[in-house]
């Protein structure tokens, strides 16, 4: 039984046409009875793109007590599946608590140096680079077994949500969200003679831990959901799909059509 949602928080895009569809959909929610809130709310709800969600949940700092939902006010909407003539039917729907519940599977990134260890949570996809654009060279572990001596741009480590997003976009797998899996993705690997890189995408399954490590103290750039963090002295990265949240649908997630409807046409 899902929890009865009553208080809201709304995010929306800086954009004129999000601004002014935010401004109907806030009256009918209160028409309906529904308390737009700042703070204690047990959902939170996005106008706008799929940047604008995913920035929504980062805010939150992937709080998993709470239910994230979006109404599509952007462009594409990959992540959001109610559209600006949906909202009525959305609307009803959490209203009589008789929506569809999904739990998205969020990347956990811990960087650890000599002194510190640090923790990034991604939505989408956590990208391993060198910060001075040289190459990229680790040893990279499943669990305690090593996988290769990797070379190359960067490791692109990519979440089922964000499996349409820059993994796609450098040929990566689409992966279903009901699969709980990573999905890495070498970024301009070197093969040759000397350098023996993995050049397809490998999917591993959420019980699974990737290692990377390096020979040398690394300084690292991340980019973890497009925002850019510099970590220096880097010893090792490891990634886990553990953590989850709640992201409130209005349609029963269909892998077929939102293919069909958001990448193909």
């Amino acid at each position: 039984m899902n929890k009865q949602i009553n208080r809201i928080k709304i995010y929306i895009k800086n954009s004129k046409k999000a601004k002014k569809e935010a401004e109907i959909i806030k009256n009918k929610l209160q028409n309906n009875s529904f308390q737009i809130v700042e703070k204690d709310y047990n959902l939170a709800l996005s106008i706008g793109g799929d940047g604008t969600f995913i920035k929504m949940i980062h805010e939150n700092k992937f709080n998993n007590r709470i239910y994230y939902s979006g109404i599509n006010a952007g462009s594409l909407g990959y992540l959001i599946d109610c559209e600006k003539d949906e909202v009525d039917e959305f609307i009803n729907k959490i209203k009589n608590n008789d929506f569809y519940l999904r739990n998205a599977y969020i990347l956990e990134t811990k960087i650890m140096t000599k002194n510190s260890k640090t923790v990034i949570a991604s939505f989408n996809e956590c990208i391993i680079k060198s910060n001075n654009q040289s190459l990229l060279n680790a040893n990279v572990y499943l669990d305690d077994e090593l996988l290769e001596n990797f070379v190359g741009d960067g490791l692109l480590i990519s979440t089922p949500n964000g499996s349409t997003a820059y993994n796609l976009s450098y040929g990566g797998p689409i992966i279903d969200n009901e699969l709980n899996a990573l999905i890495i993705t070498s970024i301009a690997p070197l093969n040759n003679k000397i350098y023996k890189s993995l050049i397809n995408n490998l999917v591993i399954s959420n019980s699974r831990k990737l290692i990377i490590k390096f020979k040398n103290n690394e300084n690292i750039c991340l980019i973890n959901d497009g925002k850019i963090v510099n970590i220096n002295s880097v010893i090792q990265i490891e990634c886990i799909l553990n953590k989850k949240i709640k992201h409130v649908n209005l349609h029963q997630d269909s892998l077929a059509s939102k293919i069909n409807n958001k990448i193909i046409n």
